[in-house]
């Protein structure tokens, strides 16, 4: 069984597409993108969109996921500059409110079980 694993594909497009297209061509039968699918990058919606379609992607959540989700830190920490604050704001509108709910479903960590009874666990980052 071969699986496709990736992460932080924040918001890049053609970066998100190639990838889908290699685990397709390579066979993967489940593919998991362990975190930060929207945020940074010029496509956040289109991203976002494309990711919910594709019934085997499973998406794990990462921390610029969560801030569309449920929010941005409240206070703003003092590492996010007034440009990235800005940038994560756009972010959010370009996808819209519609989604929101859809994003706060995504799992912290998701497990498989292997045919041997091994098992993967997947999270973008450990707390």
């Amino acid at each position: 069984m071969k699986i496709g694993i990736f992460q932080d594909v924040h918001a890049n497009l053609p970066a998100f597409k190639k990838a889908m297209e290699t685990f397709r061509a390579e066979g993967c039968v489940k593919i998991y993108h362990v975190g930060d699918l929207i945020g940074i990058g010029p496509h956040p919606k289109e991203v976002f969109d494309l990711g919910i379609a594709i019934p085997d992607l499973e998406l794990i959540m990462g921390n610029h996921d969560y801030w569309y989700a449920f929010g941005l830190p409240n206070p703003i920490p003092t590492y996010m500059s007034a440009d990235e604050l800005a940038h994560q704001q756009w972010v959010h509108t370009q996808i819209g409110e519609e989604r929101r709910g859809l994003a706060q479903t995504w799992k912290w960590l998701s497990e498989l079980v292997l045919p041997n009874g091994n098992k993967i666990v997947f999270t973008h980052y450990g707390t």
